[in-house]
């Protein structure tokens, strides 16, 4: 703290004990401090990166797990998909998959999304998520509320062709006066919408609502 020009107070000593150099406290508590590595689980295997100089012992590398996010829907680029799947399932598939950093399962239809990026996690109370803890710094929980195969006419001011959903979720985020947007997973299209209006059931369709 005192290299750090950190301001800190000290309790009353008790007594008329002396007050004890730094280096002779250091003398004293030495011989009672013990450092206790953990490795995790016998049956985990964990590489090790490098040596810490202070210690002069190996630093394990934490492997990433996977974070649950019920009731989100996670954002990102989805490289394969599998039905029929249970969510134990599709969580399991995304930690055997190296390129896997996220999953969305939608309860529905029982689909499981792998995604090889993951920027953020939107609300969906049709869906499961679960993304790696490498990238548990990066994700934003936005205000956005996501629903499969809906639909408000209405209200497109822009389209955007050849677009993706995270595109069309980012371009969204992007726009002042956009208050939802639709996504035409068929037709790759993507509309932005200034205005809400009366939702609708539309197969095909992924909505996003601010």
């Amino acid at each position: 703290m005192q290299t750090q020009s950190m301001a800190s107070q000290s309790g009353d000593k008790a007594g008329d004990q002396p007050v004890l150099s730094t280096a002779d406290l250091a003398d004293k508590v030495t011989p009672s401090v013990m450092q206790v590595l953990c490795y995790g689980k016998p049956e985990v295997q964990v590489a090790v990166q490098s040596q810490d100089s202070a210690t002069n012992m190996p630093r394990p590398v934490i492997p990433p797990t996977l974070l649950d996010a019920a009731g989100y829907d996670a954002i990102g680029f989805d490289y394969t998909s599998f039905k029929n799947v249970s969510y134990a399932e599709c969580r399991q598939a995304c930690a055997a998959d190296g390129q896997c950093k996220a999953v969305t399962y939608n309860l529905k239809y029982r689909v499981c999304f792998l995604k090889d990026n993951v920027v953020a996690l939107i609300k969906n109370a049709d869906a499961l998520a679960a993304y790696s803890s490498s990238k548990a710094a990066d994700v934003i929980r936005s205000d956005f509320t996501s629903f499969s195969g809906m639909d408000l006419p209405g209200g497109d001011y822009k389209q955007i062709r050849n677009s993706s959903y995270l595109s069309c979720f980012t371009a969204c985020i992007g726009d002042n006066s956009c208050k939802a947007f639709a996504f035409v997973a068929k037709k790759k299209e993507c509309w932005i919408k200034d205005m809400l209006g009366r939702p609708k059931a539309t197969k095909g369709v992924e909505l996003g609502v601010k």
